[in-house]
């Protein structure tokens, strides 16, 4: 059991550079969110992961990148014991004890909450609790209308998702209260999702529950701040005729006008995601998404009413962490090309890799090596430079022409599988097979090759069931991709 003591809380507090509780200068703020679910063995069943747990227990390790963040958004769910998603609370619950040890509930989120705080503290970044719902538990209200536009609503304010988030809060601001003596604790709070499955009663029900739901927190927090996530927007209405702009010019006039009083709310700005399950650039670069910001105007308007405009990346769905760098960066570089300056970037530690993939746990954030794969802490990294630095970074969205890399078959398998690859021009060529531990288990190819595509075998026999990963390198070009042995 690892225990926690005030000696630690002061040794991170001196290793790590602070600076006042919120960034100053120009350009765009990065936010860090902490979400749930990766699948860390490459058997596509998501596992539970908790972000701070397995990678800031060295918070020297993310040294830069915490520096260059500005907001980090805890997700209210790792303190729902039920419910949601197959019991995500309770493999929280699993993961603390088999950290902290066999201690009451309450003591292990007061640790974990011990464990991480001191760190966010001393770098001066903003907490933010993260909200996603699940159907009715969640809304402290009964839903606006129905589908045929029948006005029902009521206020049973005593739900379970409404007393979830302000007890999270409140044990949050506790934990800070007795660590910080400057007034250190959640400032800010991200809704999204919070009508997951009920959205179909259309977007004015939705505008109505995200109202009730702030006007709730605020009546508890009276000067919180709120973001919307287009989530809860829904971005379009049921049948689908609505678009980014009927929903913010909704909200707005709802805000404004509506007589149950809505002008108090501290409503800040919106986080814009739209959906990224594009299976080549083209699909990519011709997103209706884009043309309804930029063409409709849906982000000037947003700007128009003083809300902040941040970008979501959320769900590139990339193949590898290699991928999802690049799609990463290609969504700024649009941005830019569409004159679409945002406020702020959010980055979700749960995307990372793409298709619930996790970053491989044995390269250290910032000292990875050229031909590693990339982390979620260095991807964060570039992600700032490319908003703060004159000269882009450097990222390719499309799939190299000359080499391809291709996802092995069968996967998993017991005791071989096939590996193709493709090579355009003549070289020297390696083909290897890593464990976790970036330890070489395998060379499958290691000569000059002609171009042409090609075929190998390998035979895992000797090894043991688990993740490995198999990595293509040709002159400039490095491919990874993950592989699974089962037994």
């Amino acid at each position: 059991m690892k225990t926690l003591t005030s000696f630690f809380l002061l040794a991170v507090s001196l290793l790590l550079p602070g600076k006042l509780f919120s960034q100053s200068g120009s350009g765009t703020e990065i936010w860090f969110q902490h979400d749930d679910y990766v699948d860390i063995d490459g058997d596509t069943i998501p596992e539970f992961v908790p972000d701070m747990l397995t990678r800031w227990e060295h918070p020297d390790q993310w040294t830069r990148a915490l520096s260059n963040t500005e907001s980090y958004s805890i997700h209210e769910n790792l303190f729902k014991r039920d419910g949601a998603r197959q019991g995500m609370g309770a493999k929280f619950l699993r993961l603390l004890r088999d950290y902290f040890g066999n201690l009451d509930t309450l003591s292990l989120y007061r640790d974990y909450l011990r464990l991480i705080l001191p760190v966010l503290h001393a770098h001066g970044i903003k907490l933010h609790l993260h909200t996603v719902g699940s159907k009715g538990d969640f809304v402290p209200w009964e839903m606006y209308g129905t589908s045929n536009g029948t006005d029902t609503i009521r206020y049973p304010r005593d739900t379970s998702g409404l007393r979830l988030v302000l007890n999270t809060l409140q044990l949050i601001n506790s934990v800070c209260d007795s660590l910080f003596t400057d007034g250190y604790r959640v400032t800010q709070v991200k809704l999204q999702s919070v009508l997951s499955g009920i959205w179909q009663r259309g977007l004015q029900n939705n505008v109505y529950c995200a109202l009730e739901y702030m006007k709730a927190v605020q009546e508890r927090y009276p000067t919180m701040e709120f973001y919307l996530g287009d989530a809860l927007l829904q971005r379009r209405d049921f049948n689908r005729t609505k678009n980014w702009r009927d929903a913010y010019t909704a909200l707005r006039t709802t805000m404004l006008n509506d007589p149950r009083g809505y002008t108090h709310l501290n409503l800040r700005g919106l986080r814009i995601e739209f959906d990224k399950r594009w299976a080549d650039s083209l699909q990519f670069e011709n997103a209706q998404g884009w043309r309804e910001l930029a063409d409709s105007g849906a982000f000037n308007l947003v700007k128009s009413f003083g809300w902040k405009a941040g970008l979501e990346h959320n769900n590139p769905f990339a193949d590898d962490e290699w991928e999802y760098e690049a799609i990463v960066l290609r969504t700024a570089q649009k941005s830019r090309e569409l004159n679409l300056n945002w406020d702020f970037a959010v980055l979700h530690s749960d995307e990372a890799g793409g298709e619930g993939h996790g970053y491989p746990y044995a390269v250290i954030p910032e000292n990875r090596a050229p031909n590693e794969p990339p982390t979620f802490s260095s991807v964060l990294n570039k992600l700032y430079d490319f908003y703060h630095l004159t000269t882009n970074v450097k990222g390719d969205f499309s799939t190299p022409e000359k080499f391809e890399l291709y996802q092995n078959y069968p996967n998993p398998f017991n005791p071989s599988t096939r590996i193709g690859f493709k090579v355009q021009g003549s070289g020297f060529v390696s083909l290897k097979v890593y464990d976790l531990l970036g330890r070489e288990v395998a060379t499958l190819v290691n000569e000059n090759l002609q171009a042409g595509s090609y075929e190998v075998t390998f035979d895992a026999s000797g090894l043991a069931s688990g993740t490995y990963f198999y990595r293509l390198q040709a002159g400039e070009f490095t491919k990874t991709k993950r592989l699974m042995v089962l037994r």
